[in-house]
């Protein structure tokens, strides 16, 4: 075999295993999803796992493909060698960047809008979370890794995340928020006008991690409600920001 047949080979492999390392991640977060496995192993053994491994491999080899097709003759092959490169040290950037965000944020995975009075879960959604998820309560509870409180970790990481007084009355509020949660393509448990509750379940994209909210009206007078909003992971210790970007999300949805 000559080595411009083996230049050959080696492109052909080098590209195949960059392409396959998104297909890889992919299946081993939607195999979650879809109850192939638990998200543990979706997560910690697949991407975090082996994931990362064939990632680090898929570059070394696509550095080597690139090598042979720069100094073997004919210099073929070169723009695949670099797309080979691209698409793992892509990964490992996104990467890069999930770890900064997540070193920036506040170590927790349940988020109130009032750390003082945080509105509760009722019944059906503690039925739902099952045992083994994380505490559903909110005051008292610690980082997962410290002694600091969550309500004081949450206040500095998330300052600006505070009860909202809407110019409405605590009807119109309501409906506003019931909408908003049914666009959003929630699992709504819970809808409760005259108590000012509507309770529901978020299942994210990638992996099916599960985080349930409760959104808590309140009426001050005949025209002005205040509105507090809890979303709580079931898994995991920190969510990257995940339950604070949601309770943004629904704040602003119903403010359109």
């Amino acid at each position: 075999m000559t080595k411009i047949q083996y230049k050959n080979i080696l492109l052909k492999l080098s590209i195949t295993l960059s392409l396959l390392v998104p297909v890889w991640f992919a299946l081993a977060a939607k195999g979650s999803t879809w109850g192939w496995w638990s998200w543990q192993t979706g997560l910690m053994k697949l991407s975090m796992g082996w994931g990362i491994k064939l990632m680090m491999l898929a570059a070394v080899l696509a550095v080597i493909t690139l090598l042979v097709s720069i100094f073997i003759k004919p210099r073929n092959g070169i723009i695949l060698a670099i797309i080979a490169l691209l698409i793992p040290v892509s990964g490992m950037v996104y990467g890069k960047q999930i770890r900064t965000k997540a070193a920036g944020l506040p170590f927790i995975h349940d988020v109130s809008t009032d750390t003082i009075n945080p509105p509760e879960f009722s019944d059906v959604i503690l039925t739902a979370r099952g045992s083994e998820s994380n505490p559903a309560h909110y005051i008292g509870k610690k980082v997962p890794r410290g002694e600091r409180l969550v309500a004081d970790a949450q206040r500095e990481g998330y300052p600006n995340l505070t009860t909202v007084n809407m110019n409405s009355n605590i009807s119109d509020v309501y409906a506003r928020a019931l909408a908003a949660v049914e666009t959003m393509g929630w699992e709504i448990h819970t809808q409760d006008q005259a108590a000012g509750i509507i309770e529901a379940t978020d299942t994210t994209f990638w992996y099916g991690f599960k985080d349930d909210v409760v959104v808590r009206l309140t009426a001050v007078d005949d025209a002005t409600t205040a509105m507090d909003v809890r979303s709580l992971s079931r898994v995991g210790g920190s969510d990257i920001g995940k339950n604070a970007d949601r309770i943004n999300q629904l704040i602003q949805a119903i403010n359109k």
